[in-house]
């Protein structure tokens, strides 16, 4: 996969798994500050454009947003190393509040399933996440509904703005 299309996947799964239930803590967004500024990835991409579109999109799209990015990560061709990357991601951003809810769980396992890596190699990759990383059990995506409707989007619109 392509740097760019990789870097609008993974930009958009953090985003996703900070708002996916209803909250938005200043942990999380410390952490996706973080990994944005720290990541090669990100280096050439407009993080301010990119955070006002995906905002806007999930205010007007709601959860519909959340589906389409699980789509394009099941249409996605992934590297081993991009898929990595990707769990790395998501492990950060729900534990950066040090509260795992059941809409994060729910969303990681709906990624995961899209993935074709082994449970092995995240095994060996993430040993002290495994109970965020197996056996997950899938719920509904109306959970996403419940909790995205209440979330508070304009506290992530200054998130890239200098202090």
């Amino acid at each position: 996969m392509t740097i760019p299309t990789f870097r609008k996947i993974l930009f958009e799964t953090a985003f996703s798994i900070i708002v996916c239930d209803g909250e938005i803590h200043d942990d999380e967004l410390t952490a996706f500050k973080i990994m944005i500024s720290n990541s090669i990835f990100f280096e050439d991409m407009d993080h301010e454009s990119e955070l006002q579109r995906l905002i806007l999109e999930f205010k007007t799209k709601g959860t519909k947003t959340i589906s389409e990015l699980i789509n394009r990560i099941s249409e996605a061709n992934f590297t081993e190393e991009q898929e990595l990357f990707l769990i790395e991601t998501i492990i950060k951003m729900a534990e950066a509040d040090s509260k795992l809810d059941e809409a994060e769980l729910n969303l990681i396992s709906h990624i995961k399933e899209k993935l074709v890596i082994q449970d092995k190699d995240l095994i060996l990759k993430f040993p002290r996440h495994l109970d965020l990383l197996m056996n997950l059990k899938q719920k509904s995506k109306s959970i996403f509904e419940q909790q995205i409707s209440g979330t508070d989007f304009e506290r992530l619109k200054d998130v890239f703005k200098p202090s």
